[in-house]
């Protein structure tokens, strides 16, 4: 399958274009700022419109490309709230690259959103509760989700939106937990916590990224699977039970997790766990990898990669 992307120097990005080509499928990235992935042919992207778009895909205008997937996303960091690009780059660019998407062959586009589209609510999250309205990240991105839905209804473009839950794994920035965590109690350094009871969905990276290739290969077959899914483990776990995972993979001592010390945001919410259900039903039952199996993993390839 040739596949278009953007988002692809991300952390679901990079990981994602590794399990493509594993598969055996081609991909072509739209990416900013002259980046290169290997085993990947890059078009570079100076702005955000069709227009845009297009001009980027020119150097390939002849190509043809069976599926696109957005992964691009701004807010991501919680410094970054500009109102402007927000709005640019999560509600009005996905549309525009469907519709370019869809100029090139596309016939299947898979949109990769969030869990912070939902309005506060009770978990485990259905597909059907209600969006956010509010927060800023997360009502541009069910903006977006909504509209790149319907542009695709207009232009014949079948349409599934994916919101991603609590994701983690190499390529995180270093604001994230994980890497704080690591970072602080590999040096033997004390962490700074809120009280960690929130109540989470971890899934790594890859395990994120097998579910999507499972669900593009499932929906090129079956174009009646067009619509919104929860990626998520399904499994609901504290952010405290999270990072004690964490200090005994590294052998830490559990006594540098100082609980408490920092307060909760004020928009952290006290529980947010997928219904998983729908994917399943559209990929089958796929297993969640034991976490501090899964962190060891993680880390041991880390180690190993910096040696």
């Amino acid at each position: 399958m040739k596949v278009l992307v953007t988002g692809a120097t991300g952390l679901i990005g990079r990981a994602l274009v590794e399990t493509l080509l594993a598969s055996g499928h081609e991909v072509t990235a739209l990416v900013r700022g002259g980046r290169s992935l290997p085993g990947v042919t890059t078009l570079e992207l100076d702005g955000l419109t069709q227009a845009d778009i297009l001009r980027a895909m020119e150097p390939a205008k002849d190509a043809r490309y069976d599926a696109a997937i957005n992964l691009a996303a701004a807010g991501v960091a919680p410094s970054d709230r500009d109102p402007e690009r927000l709005v640019a780059v999560n509600a009005v660019f996905p549309s525009a690259f469907a519709a370019a998407a869809r100029q090139s062959g596309a016939e299947v586009f898979l949109q990769v959103g969030s869990c912070s589209e939902y309005a506060p609510c009770a978990s485990p999250i259905p597909e059907t509760a209600p969006l956010e309205r509010h927060a800023l990240y997360g009502a541009t991105k069910a903006a977006g989700g909504i509209l790149v839905q319907s542009t695709g209804a207009s232009i014949g473009l079948d349409v599934a939106v994916l919101r991603v839950f609590n994701v983690y794994g190499p390529g995180e920035k270093p604001h994230r937990l994980l890497p704080s965590l690591a970072t602080r109690l590999a040096r033997g350094e004390t962490v700074a916590l809120s009280d960690g009871l929130q109540v989470r969905d971890y899934l790594g990276v890859d395990e994120v990224c097998l579910r999507l290739a499972l669900f593009l290969d499932a929906f090129r077959k079956d174009r009646g699977l067009a619509g919104e899914y929860n990626l998520g483990s399904g499994v609901p776990r504290t952010v405290a039970d999270f990072a004690r995972s964490v200090a005994r993979v590294l052998g830490a001592s559990e006594a540098l997790l100082d609980f408490g010390a920092l307060p909760r945001r004020p928009d952290d919410r006290p529980e947010v766990v997928a219904a998983t259900d729908k994917l399943a039903a559209a990929i089958g039952q796929v297993p969640v990898a034991d976490l501090e199996q899964h962190l060891g993993g993680m880390c041991r390839k880390e180690a190993t990669a910096g040696t």
